[in-house]
């Protein structure tokens, strides 16, 4: 039996949240969720994810503060930021930082399947690639 894969999404909008897991599970992967920076923090130590699916733009601990949090403990975990700021010299920074991809909302998630995929394999499961996956995040 194969292994399924582990995504953590952190995001502190709850239909993102849903919108992410249902897409994901749909694929085969086992998605954990967590509404803020610090409960990400806690959910990343316990469960050891294969890849974090981080928002940007959220109260208290900021995206950019948890991925610098996540390094520290973490610095092979694979991280994806997800963000409504269209900003080419933020993306640069947090690139730099440590994130390995930087997509924009709205984005399809097709596309959030395969840069998913780039980063840590072809699918959650053997089981997994269902087409009715969602269409779009944000």
């Amino acid at each position: 039996m194969d292994d399924v894969q582990c995504i953590l999404v952190v995001d502190d909008d709850p239909s993102v949240r849903s919108f992410l897991r249902r897409g994901f599970s749909l694929e085969g992967y086992t998605v954990q969720l967590a509404a803020s920076g610090e409960e990400g923090l806690t959910v990343a130590e316990a469960t050891s994810p294969d890849l974090v699916i981080l928002d940007l733009m959220m109260p208290a601990l900021d995206g950019h503060q948890t991925l610098s949090r996540l390094r520290v403990k973490s610095p092979d975990l694979p991280v994806l930021l997800l963000s409504g700021r269209d900003d080419p010299e933020e993306q640069e920074r947090l690139l730099e930082a440590g994130a390995n991809a930087y997509l924009i909302k709205p984005v399809g998630f097709a596309e959030l399947l395969a840069e998913v995929r780039r980063l840590i394999g072809s699918s959650g499961s053997s089981g997994g690639g269902s087409r009715e996956a969602p269409d779009e995040v944000g």
